[in-house]
């Protein structure tokens, strides 16, 4: 059902088109952004103040949009006579027993190729809209994915834009910018067809299942989509055995809104290699899945993100080396360094996203600032960290060192390092919610810090 009415969406599953089109992917050369990040997209914009929302809804996105020709064939009905139909619809121009074969000319709801091109469209049109802004404010696109990389700091000159398929949404530190700019894209899609309701500042309570609270600084989800998610979950958790794809749909909401707070998802592994026995029956719970799901349910209070939150002044450094057959540390070793950076690249490092392919430094890089024996000749590091960081070696002091007794795998040694900085880091006195900026060249670690999930078994 759509929101707030009685009336039924027109979801279509164009199956005989999916069959013979090639894929957006395939159609670009490149993955393509559908624009369906959410709670991923806007998790990436930071203030210093607070944030202010307006939004728009297109009603008719999907049924405005006329497909080419060529499409309309694979997007047709079932055969009918022509006697059955309505006479308003068919003039009498075929003879009643003539066989019709319909055809929906519009953009079908559920396509990914309908999903893209009307995200293309959107994303043209906020362009335009603001492109002669007298403002001269910097416009960010959260749907593209250098946006989601950097990072965004709504600043007095910065204004954010967030299109989810067919609904917009406009982000600054100032109200009145806010509703200028949603006016705006309001103006400019009805230019070009579209029927758009707008929602000013004052008047927005909720945006793609999420609600501003905390004067402007918390997104969080809406309490009537975390009871219903947390309903689903409750369900599926006390049922013996259950359909995967209940519990992928149940899973894939709690992973939209573990975007808020990414160490969450650290929780679920084995219930997505449960969910892959895809079955036509429904299967008993595998008792690890199922404990995952309940955890995740205990969760889902904590998924929030705050906007407002500061970065450390210091900057940490953390680096292991495994077993080897030096004199010096045969049985590996880790260290941690630490450095008073300037503030600016601070914050501007800890923007960065995971989705940038490097994000951990090149192996040994950070060798020059930690005192550990028998690890090979540093690299450049080819990654977001300015360079004078690591070239500065008078700047980093050491924090600690330690060398095992025993061999330990170099993994466990990246993750102990890890936990140093966090205990550093949470002894400091910094306030709750404080960002830290640690260095390594372990993407296990990385990958656990950053997203809350780690690409090794190890």
């Amino acid at each position: 059902p759509k929101r707030d009415s009685d009336a039924q969406r027109n979801i279509l599953m164009v199956c005989p088109f999916n069959g013979v089109a090639e894929t957006v992917e395939e159609l670009i050369g490149e993955p393509p952004a559908y624009g369906l990040f959410a709670s991923g997209a806007l998790a990436t914009v930071d203030t210093p103040r607070r944030a202010h929302l307006a939004t728009a809804d297109e009603s008719n996105a999907f049924t405005y949009v006329v497909v080419p020709r060529a499409w309309r064939r694979w997007q047709a009905g079932p055969r009918v006579r022509c006697r059955d139909l309505p006479s308003a619809w068919t003039q009498h121009r075929w003879a009643p027993s003539r066989w019709l074969r319909p055809y929906y000319c519009r953009l079908a709801m559920g396509s990914t190729h309908a999903v893209f091109i009307l995200g293309v469209i959107n994303a043209a049109a906020v362009r335009r809209a603001l492109a002669a802004w007298k403002r001269g404010y910097s416009l960010v696109i959260l749907n593209e994915s250098a946006a989601l990389y950097r990072g965004t700091i709504l600043d007095s000159q910065t204004i954010a834009v967030y299109v989810h398929v067919d609904d917009f949404g406009a982000l600054s530190d100032d109200p009145d910018v806010s509703n200028e700019a949603i006016e705006l894209i309001v103006e400019e899609l009805s230019r070009i067809g579209f029927e758009v309701k707008m929602l000013r500042c004052h008047e927005v309570s909720r945006y793609v299942g999420l609600t501003l609270e905390g004067n402007g600084t918390l997104w969080m989800p809406t309490l009537q989509k975390l009871a219903l998610v947390d309903a689903a979950m409750e369900e599926l958790e006390a049922s013996d055995r259950v359909w995967t794809q209940e519990v992928r749909s149940g899973v894939a909401h709690f992973v939209h809104y573990a975007l808020l707070w990414r160490p969450a998802l650290s929780v679920l592994q084995t219930i997505f290699s449960f969910c892959r026995e895809d079955r036509p029956f429904a299967q008993a719970w595998w008792p690890s899945a199922r404990q995952e799901l309940r955890v995740a349910r205990g969760l889902l209070g904590l998924l929030r993100h705050r906007m407002d939150r500061r970065t450390a002044p210091l900057v940490f450094a953390a680096d292991a080396s495994g077993p080897s057959g030096s004199r010096a540390c045969p049985n590996g070793a880790w260290a941690v360094s630490a450095a008073r950076l300037p503030s600016q690249e601070v914050e501007a490092v800890a923007r960065r996203r995971e989705l940038h392919a490097r994000t951990p430094l090149e192996d040994s890089t950070l060798t020059p600032l930690l005192p550990i024996d028998d690890l090979r000749v540093p690299t450049l590091p080819q990654t977001i960290v300015p360079a004078h960081w690591v070239g500065d070696q008078a700047a980093w002091y050491l924090l600690q060192a330690r060398k095992h007794r025993v061999p330990v795998h170099i993994n466990r040694g990246e993750f102990k390092a890890a936990n140093a900085v966090l205990e550093a880091g949470c002894g400091g006195g910094l306030p709750p919610g404080t960002r830290l900026v640690d260095l390594g060249d372990s993407r296990v670690t990385c990958g656990a810090w950053v997203k809350g999930r780690s690409p090794s078994w190890g």
